[in-house]
């Protein structure tokens, strides 16, 4: 079995750095393959990736045959099972977690109510879900957490409404209680960074993620690279104008995308036609039985879904657009309509955007808090983030 990491490993500098995250997003991958992606020569290449090989980072795996030279050659790649990672998606009610390899794949994954939302008693649900995990789990290398909020310096929890926390440094308060260096990020930022890396955004240098459920929330991939803004707070499409008319969101505003295309808001759109209590997944359905007051208010919010999504695109230019979240469903019944309104409003040099539709559920988005981890675990003796 190949061992764990040694503790003693040298600090990457920015080459070395560049070298292993290619090999994790990319590998197994040629040699000469990579020196072409990171413009290095043979002999620079030979140079950094030797010692990421001594230290177990990198592998070299069995000769491989690869079409663009023609001649046999020994991929490099990341040793997978060398460490564990936890990830961990936060809601108002429930807290899931995950084990994942190097690799970003998932080996195991449980989750806890969250009875009390009040900080504390969350790093104590926290800490007892990773004190499970690392019982059955190996060489657990760092724990990482996302959950909807405004976040500084992947440590201090700023602001998360849905929670009532302000100012909580939840990454020291996991740290202190678990030994496990802890990274925290907003959860649309997190969910990014792991689909970019090892799910639809693979391979790719511009991608976006726009999820519906009950918020709103965009994550964004520019020169391959996660845009987090002043604050973390890149991507807040919430509240744009998608209507002039129509239901308000909590903060009154009449028509923007958290007042026509949420969850909650579709069922209170939905209960109100039909004067009786109507769920979203109801709404949904009702939808599929051709309700007449269901089809009207979900094809409407697909329409205007494609309205926001071609928005985000004309902005970013993405290769690919993943729209994703527990609230997604209505995407999935009716793809024609959010195509029309995608169409509307994307400019025409876009052309035909590579777009994905996908319900990922909330242990996808515990993946994303482990991508987190895995990133600061690769870069941490550098001393940044």
């Amino acid at each position: 079995m190949v061992g764990a990491l040694r503790e003693d490993w040298e600090p990457l500098d920015g080459s070395a750095l560049a070298v292993a995250l290619a090999v994790l997003r990319s590998g197994p991958i040629a040699r000469a393959e990579l020196a072409r992606k990171l413009d290095l020569s043979s002999g620079s290449l030979t140079r950094l990736t030797r010692p990421l090989i001594a230290q177990g980072l990198l592998v070299e795996r069995a000769p491989q045959l690869f079409a663009r030279t023609g001649r046999p050659s020994l991929p490099l790649d990341v040793v997978a099972e060398s460490a564990s990672f936890i990830g961990v998606k936060i809601t108002d009610d429930t807290v899931y977690a995950v084990v994942t390899d190097l690799r970003g794949d998932l080996i195991d994954r449980v989750e806890a109510p969250l009875v009390q939302t009040d900080p504390q008693s969350t790093v104590e649900i926290i800490s007892g879900l990773a004190e499970d995990l690392r019982g059955r789990y190996d060489r657990v290398a760092g724990i990482g957490i996302g959950l909807a909020g405004v976040i500084e310096q992947r440590r201090l929890v700023l602001r998360a409404p849905i929670l009532g926390w302000e100012h909580f440094p939840l990454a020291d308060a996991v740290t202190a209680r678990t030994g496990l260096t802890c990274t925290v990020e907003n959860d649309v930022k997190a969910f990014t960074q792991a689909e970019h890396w090892f799910g639809a955004g693979r391979g790719l240098t511009s991608f976006v993620v726009l999820t519906v459920g009950a918020g709103i929330g965009c994550g964004l991939v520019v020169h391959d690279q996660i845009v987090r803004g002043h604050h973390g707070v890149a991507g807040a499409v919430g509240h744009l104008p998608l209507r002039t008319e129509g239901a308000r969101c909590e903060l009154g505003h009449v028509g923007c995308a958290r007042a026509v295309l949420t969850s909650g808001s579709i069922s209170r759109q939905l209960t109100s036609r039909r004067r009786r209590s109507t769920t979203f997944d109801q709404a949904l359905e009702l939808y599929r039985a051709g309700n007449p007051f269901a089809v009207e208010l979900l094809d409407e919010a697909a329409y205007r879904l494609g309205i926001l999504a071609g928005t985000v695109a004309n902005v970013i230019g993405p290769e690919r657009m993943l729209l994703s979240g527990e609230g997604i469903g209505f995407a999935l019944l009716a793809p024609d309509t959010v195509r029309r309104g995608l169409r509307e409003v994307a400019h025409w040099s876009l052309g035909e955007l590579d777009l994905v539709v996908e319900p990922l559920e909330f242990f996808e988005w515990a993946r994303g808090g482990a991508a987190i981890a895995i990133l600061t675990h690769v870069i941490r003796h550098q001393g940044h983030n």
